[in-house]
């Protein structure tokens, strides 16, 4: 089994639970039964206060070097040019995992600003993490 299929990862960069943050991202309105996302409920909530560079520093000395992908029909590695570095030769070498919440799908009330901060984000921490991951050239 490659490093890919058993590391889906559903937490933070830096592996730790960030408090407030819930698993469940959509709930029922009083009003009329829509359904909304709170912001605090978000899975991407913790992105608000993350340091993208400090949160890789920190992977690396604890030997964690995969890298963060976006979910959905086709996986992306933020930061990483996917033609230089295949998917697959990533997924043998050093790994990802997929941050929870950047599918490709929007639920009703969701913003896309968590998500442009997790991609920006994701790129960063990419990018530490490239300088540690032994890919071949």
């Amino acid at each position: 089994m490659d490093k890919a299929t058993s590391v889906a990862a559903t937490e933070p960069a830096d592996g730790t639970n960030t408090p407030g943050v819930t698993e469940k991202m959509v709930r029922e309105n009083t009003h009329g039964g829509e359904q909304t996302v709170s912001q605090t409920e978000h899975p991407l909530y913790w992105i608000t206060q993350a340091d993208a560079v400090a949160d890789a520093e920190r992977a690396i000395a604890q030997q964690d070097k995969r890298f963060l992908a976006f979910g959905g029909r086709v996986i992306s590695l933020p930061g990483i040019d996917m033609a230089q570095y295949p998917l697959k030769v990533i997924s043998q070498t050093c790994g990802y995992r997929v941050l929870k919440g950047t599918s490709d799908t929007l639920r009703v009330g969701e913003s896309t600003a968590y998500r442009s901060q997790a991609h920006a984000y994701a790129s960063r921490y990419n990018q530490r993490i490239l300088a540690a991951c032994p890919l071949p050239q």
